[in-house]
């Protein structure tokens, strides 16, 4: 067992992923869970990259789950690949055959320990639960279910079972914001923790396993690539100067959204397909961003960005690994499927929610905002064509955003 975890944090195309995997091979003797944020890189590229450690990914054959199928491997003691939805899904079995075979974990990207409760509960409903003394609150936060009927067959069923497995916390500034985390030993039960990603520090996943005494130190036994942000620099071009100045003066961030007015949103939306236009681009070479509530909103008659010619699209990859549609979620990662988009339009001033920053500096952490805000930027820009070493143009309308990601470009990397 272990309670650190080694840090690879290098530029996207460094080659961190293929320095690890070759890592791999040359370490017969270790049992390896490579975790990865895509089905594909699970099932494929993990899979076909080590001829030698001959990592299986779990599968739903045989009529049984993929997470049935999961706790069979951990048995076998063999090299697993997974992605981070079932790493976050999985039981006290699954861990507990972790530790007994020494598995090394590898999480390619960092996994979302912490984040806001969402499902839809109010602080009516808490305020309830509170008058039928339903729940109560531990000296660390915890979230405690305290009658087992009351949360049978109610709307309260997923909250009770969430409380039940330790994952709700309540902040201490306010007794209605509430956070949800994943137990901490799906980190604590392997053998040895080797996490890859970029401007880790400051990061809400540095934060929270700094709150929970987490070790970082750097994992030093691979070597990348060396990166010059002057190859980089010379590959962007900014553009959309008049709609910068246009939206300049407004917030963009998830308040003022949140207040906007569809007439606002309408003459965003004419933004965007303005850049577009004068980019002389089709909807296959652009990409934009919003809240996702906006962007892609889940019901009808809710408010909306729409650019004509520029539609949001289903997100659906096609048969050519190419997704359909210009929105893409400011908090994608690892995602190719956008790779040959080449004009970018960022339309979101990004803070960190703040149930969870509030919560992690209620118990003696903070998170870095910019640093927040520039991490998922970059990250952002990178599903593009820029990471096939190809030119893209941007436009970023905050100007926030726009001055962190400037300073970044001519900053010396880390």
């Amino acid at each position: 067992m272990t309670n650190k975890i080694e840090l690879l944090d290098s530029i996207m195309g460094s080659g961190k992923s293929t320095a690890v995997l070759n890592w791999c091979e040359q370490n017969p003797n270790t049992t390896f869970l490579y975790v990865t944020p895509l089905l594909s890189e699970s099932e494929v590229r993990v899979v076909e990259a080590c001829t030698q450690a001959k990592f299986i990914a779990p599968s739903t054959e045989d009529h049984r789950t993929k997470g049935e199928h999961l706790l069979d491997l951990l048995q076998s003691g063999v090299n697993i690949s997974i992605t981070h939805v079932l790493y976050s899904s999985l039981r006290k079995e699954h861990l507990h055959w972790m530790k007994e075979n020494k598995y090394t974990l590898i999480l390619d990207e960092e996994v979302s320990f912490i984040e806001p409760l969402g499902d839809g509960y109010t602080s009516e409903d808490f305020q309830y639960l509170r008058e039928l003394k339903q729940i109560d609150v531990l000296e660390d936060g915890k979230l405690v279910w305290l009658n087992e009927s009351v949360g049978a067959n109610t709307k309260y069923t997923k909250l009770a079972n969430m409380c039940r497995l330790g994952m709700v916390y309540q902040s201490k500034r306010s007794e209605n914001w509430f956070v949800t985390q994943l137990p901490m030993d799906l980190i604590l039960c392997a053998e040895r923790v080797i996490l890859l990603t970029y401007l880790f520090k400051g990061s809400i996943l540095d934060s929270f396993l700094s709150m929970k005494g987490i070790e970082v130190v750097t994992f030093t036994e691979v070597q990348v690539l060396e990166k010059s942000k002057k190859d980089i620099i010379s590959l962007i071009e900014f553009i959309g100067e008049k709609q910068v100045v246009e939206w300049s003066s407004e917030a963009l961030s998830s308040s003022w959204y949140g207040r906007s007015t569809q007439k606002e949103l309408t003459k965003l939306a004419k933004s965007i397909r303005a850049i577009g236009n004068a980019q002389k681009v089709l909807s296959d070479d652009l990409l934009w961003c919003t809240p996702a509530s906006v962007g892609k909103p889940t019901r009808k008659g809710m408010k909306k960005v729409s650019p004509i010619s520029y539609a949001a699209g289903s997100g659906e990859v096609q048969e050519d690994g190419i997704a359909s549609g210009c929105f893409l979620s400011c908090t994608s990662r690892a995602t190719n499927a956008y790779r040959d988009r080449s004009v970018l339009v960022h339309c979101y001033n990004r803070f960190p929610h703040l149930s969870v920053s509030s919560f992690l500096q209620d118990y003696g952490t903070r998170v870095d905002a910019n640093q927040f805000a520039l991490s998922e930027l970059v990250q952002w820009v990178w599903r593009s064509q820029i990471r096939d070493g190809k030119p893209i143009k941007i436009c970023i309308l905050s100007k926030r955003m726009r001055k962190l990601f400037q300073d970044w470009l001519h900053e010396e990397l880390k």
